[in-house]
Parts: C-alpha cells; structure tokens; sequence
C-alpha cells in the first residue's frame, strides 16, 4: 500500500512538471512568433524581409483628396541572411490589414511556390471617401519571420493650391553675390511648385523642392538673372501663381548696416507621428548671417538643417524625415554676424500621436499578450485540479492505512473468502483468528453475521 502511494505521489507530481513545461512552451511560441518586425527596425534583423509601402498615384503623401482613385502598393525584397538557403530569405506571403481589423484586405501569395526575390502587392481604393481614411498596414513574410509597415492615409474634401510663403517683393544684390527666395504652397493633395522668371520656367538644377515648399538658389548673380520671378503650384484641382519678386542688380559698395532682423519667422505646425516636417526661417543683413536651430533655446535639434546664404541674406531649412513625439518642442532661429545676435519667433511642434508603429504590430502584440493570459489561466487550473485529485488519493491512502492499524492482529484469510460458492444458497462465514491479545472480563465480540460471543465472565 505504501508503494502504491508513493507511486500516485510521483505520478502526479510528473504529470504537474509535464504539464508547466508544454504551458511554458505554448506560451514562448505564441510570444515570439506572433510579433512582425517594423519597418524602422528592419534593418536590426537581418533575417526580415525588407518593406516599403506607398501610394502610386500621391507618393509620400498621406492626405489625400476624396473622389480620386488611390493605389496602395507594397513592396517586399528578400532578407540579407537566409542561413545557407536563398529560398528561406525569398518573400512569399504579403497581407494587407485596415485599421484593428483582425480579417485582411488582400493577400497576395501564402504558397511555397510564390515565393520571389521582390514580390509587389498592390490594393486599390476606387472612388476614395472619407471612411476609406485609416491606417493601411502591410506584413510581408519570408520563412523566418515577417516585417510590417503601416502607411497612414488621411482622405479629405479636394483643395486648389494657396501659397503661405510668396517670395520677396523686390532684392537688389550686387553682382556674384548668392540669391535665395523662398515659396511655399498648400492644397489637397499637395501641389507641385515650380519657378519662373519672366515667363520662363527656370532649370531645376537651381531650385530646391521639399513637400510643397521650393526654394530658388542663385550662386552668383550676373546681369541674365536681372528680371521678376515667381512661382506656380499646381495640382489635381488646379493651380495658383505667387506674387512677383524682382531682382535688381547694383554695383558693389560698401555702406553701413545697423541692423540684421529676420523677414520669415518659423510657423507652428501640428503633425502625426511618422509624418514629414519642414520649418523655414529667412534672414537679412549686410553681413552674411549664420543661421543656427535652436530646440527648446538650445543649439541640439533632432533634424537636419541645411542654409542658403546670399550676400546680405540666408534662408535655413530645418527637416525632420519622421517625427516622433520626443521632437515635440519649441523651434526658432538664432542667426549670428558681425552686428551681434538675432533669434526669430518660437515656433512649436506639436505631436498627436504615435501612428508609425502599426496599429498591426500593437494589434498583434494585445493578440499575443491575450493569449498568453489564457493559457496561463488554463493552465494554473489544469495544476489545482491535478494537485487536489493527488490530495483526495493521498487522504484515501491515510485512511485505509489507519483502519488497518486499529486491529493488526485480526486478519482475512483471503483464501476463505475468495472460494466460489458451491450453490447459490451456500453461504460461507470468513474465518477469523485470533492470536494473543489480552480480553477483559465481560467484552463482548461480534463474529459472522451478528452474532455476539462474550469473553469472561458477565456479571
């Protein structure tokens, strides 16, 4: 008997580290393989097949105008490491996802015999309204891992192009020196800007473009670059014309200059996560200004500035690719010469949100997250009721081995009372015997069916 429970004790005690250990192992497949790689990590893991997601019609763009047809293409090339087989870096399965929404919008592939060194994806949006507005994420996979990019796409009533920065009325510059004017323009969806100088247009060779803001550059400035400029911006709805600016040429002179004040301060702008931001600040003076960013009143920025410096003036560009909520901040310019300091008006950058990681990898990740809180659940309830079956045998156990210990001396001949009966009504009495035990006058014994037998003398 005592073999037998410590045997039920081993089992149980087996089938409970069984058990954790097939838990903990679900729990681990389910953590690591549920989760894409992003595509601004893609290139931390080599294993990750490589994605861009972009719109054919508007790239780089993701406010878009109602009523237009908009094609959502997704590219996927073969990862850098395939451990020894080109076959598992080859993507062959590419989904597209819309907002939380746990079915896909298009799969392209999900076959051994799809797989390809780029594969394209494409899905279009016909005839686009404002509730196609949403997040359009993308999951490519190879045979190792998938990688996921979400592009944000903000669909909104059509806009002709208005301008926010026209360029200068009027320059006068001497000659050779550097000439920088400046234009920016707005619409639904973005406009192009282009420049022109008494009608013409002018060689892109000499303008600069970055999200509907251009910048005209002139290095040296001779008597064929006397005339009016301006700019067009044009887009699907229409087009707009700037005002007139007119370069005049003059002699070089040496005068005097007091003063050094900027003419177009930093504006303010409010951005999503991932977007694209541009601030813009123009000075002037008699000297040639260098133009330093200032965040927060310090000279550390997270973007890329870039100047244009002309004889008495500068312009400076200040790019961030993709804003995170840590570029939220206080902007300006601080332009330096020999007059001294000069810092223009504060321009804030204000961040919504944080809409770059995919809304798929979070939504994965609470996918995974929820799965593994059920099977942990099952399984701290899979381990009770084990343990508590194991306590009700050890209990059952205890027991018999008490009622055996009260009377040690009386036994069952086993073989008496496992003799078949010889008729039906053959009744056999078990035998029972009897060894040395002390009996006390007057104790009275039941043997068989009922019947009493008293030890001793009865008083």
């Amino acid at each position: 008997m005592n073999n037998n429970r410590k045997v039920r004790n081993t089992s149980c005690k087996t089938y409970c580290i069984m058990l954790l250990i097939i838990g903990l192992v679900l729990i681990f497949h389910d953590a690591t393989s549920a989760v894409c790689v992003s595509v601004k990590s893609q290139h931390k893991v080599p294993a990750a097949p490589t994605l861009e997601i972009n719109t054919l019609e508007f790239p780089d763009e993701h406010v878009l105008p109602i009523g237009y047809n908009v094609t959502v293409i997704c590219t996927s090339n073969a990862s850098k490491a395939n451990y020894g087989n080109h076959y598992n870096g080859q993507p062959y399965w590419t989904q597209y996802y819309f907002n939380d929404e746990e079915a896909s919008l298009k799969d392209c592939g999900g076959h051994d015999v799809d797989s390809e060194d780029s594969k394209v994806c494409t899905f279009s949006i016909q005839n686009a309204t404002q509730k196609d507005s949403g997040n359009y994420t993308c999951w490519a996979h190879n045979r190792m891992i998938c990688t996921e990019g979400t592009l944000n796409l903000d669909f909104r009533e059509p806009a002709p192009p208005s301008f926010t920065i026209n360029p200068v009325n009027e320059m006068t510059v001497s000659p050779g020196s550097k000439v920088t004017m400046t234009c920016e323009a707005t619409g639904i969806p973005r406009p192009v800007v282009k420049w022109y100088k008494d009608g013409l247009p002018l060689s892109r060779k000499n303008t600069v473009g970055v999200k509907g803001l251009s910048l005209l550059s002139l290095k040296s400035v001779t008597i064929l670059h006397e005339g009016i400029c301006w700019c067009e911006a044009r887009n699907v709805v229409g087009w707009k014309r700037s005002s007139r600016a007119t370069l005049i040429l003059k002699r070089k002179t040496v005068r005097e200059c007091n003063e050094t004040f900027f003419y177009l301060h930093p504006e303010s702008v409010t951005a999503s996560s991932g977007d694209h931001v541009v601030f813009t600040c123009a000075v002037k003076g008699c000297s040639v200004p260098k133009i330093t960013w200032l965040k927060n009143g310090l000279a550390s920025v997270d973007g890329k500035g870039k100047s244009y410096q002309g004889q008495e003036n500068a312009t400076s560009l200040l790019t961030i690719d993709a804003v995170e909520i840590k570029n939220g901040g206080n902007y300006s310019c601080q332009a330096t010469s020999s007059m001294g300091n000069v810092t223009s008006r504060e321009a804030v950058l204000i961040i919504k949100g944080d809409t770059s990681h995919s809304t798929g990898v979070s939504k994965v990740v609470w996918i995974s997250i929820t799965i593994t809180a059920v099977l942990l659940v099952v399984l701290v309830v899979l381990v009770f009721v084990i343990h508590k079956e194991c306590r009700k045998a050890n209990l059952k156990d205890q027991k018999e081995a008490s009622e055996q210990q009260r009377f040690p001396h009386l036994h069952i001949h086993e073989g008496v009372m496992n003799q078949p009966l010889r008729n039906s009504n053959a009744y056999v009495a078990p035998h029972f015997q009897m060894t040395r035990m002390a009996v006390g006058n007057g104790t009275r014994m039941t043997v068989g069916n009922g019947t009493r037998m008293t030890v001793g003398n009865e008083e």
